[in-house]
């Protein structure tokens, strides 16, 4: 769950249905895989930040479970989704600084917080895994790169 809040006042005045919030963390739910039921749910958190698109999740032999992710600290829906009272232009040009990062989610664990891994410096989203791999380990993942050397560059008509 990413940090966008609803409240019912702001709504009656006619603002936005989500609005950003700076002071939400970032939530993980972990379900087990076989008759889950939602009393079973274990909830994760990491700071303030923002995933969209999960590339691959995969259980590990000793029992952990791996999320992989583009995960950004600003907010990265900003037009559809702004802060409560941000008058700021959206710059839809802009990128969005993303790095690919693994949670190791522990569902024995009494520990809420999680650090996640980075394993690739990357600008990207909308990952994904050859599907053969998908839920499994796997060596490489696909996605959508902004390369900012390019980013002034005309295109031909």
């Amino acid at each position: 769950m990413v940090p966008l809040n609803c409240q019912l006042e702001d709504l009656k005045k006619g603002g936005p249905h989500f609005h950003w919030d700076d002071n939400l963390p970032l939530y993980i739910g972990l379900l087990p895989r076989k008759n889950p039921k939602s009393e079973e749910c274990k909830w994760f958190e990491y700071k303030n930040s923002h995933i969209v698109h999960v590339g691959n999740a995969y259980d590990a032999p000793n029992g952990l479970v791996f999320m992989d992710a583009p995960l950004t600290h600003v907010n990265g829906m900003a037009k559809p989704f702004p802060r409560k009272d941000d008058a700021t232009p959206y710059d839809f040009l802009a990128p969005i600084p993303h790095t690919y990062v693994r949670f190791e989610l522990d569902p024995r664990s009494e520990k809420k917080f999680v650090q996640p891994k980075v394993l690739a410096q990357v600008n990207g989203e909308y990952p994904t895994v050859d599907p053969r791999v998908s839920t499994r380990d796997y060596t490489h993942v696909f996605m959508a790169c902004f390369d900012e050397s390019q980013k002034d560059v005309q295109r031909r008509p």
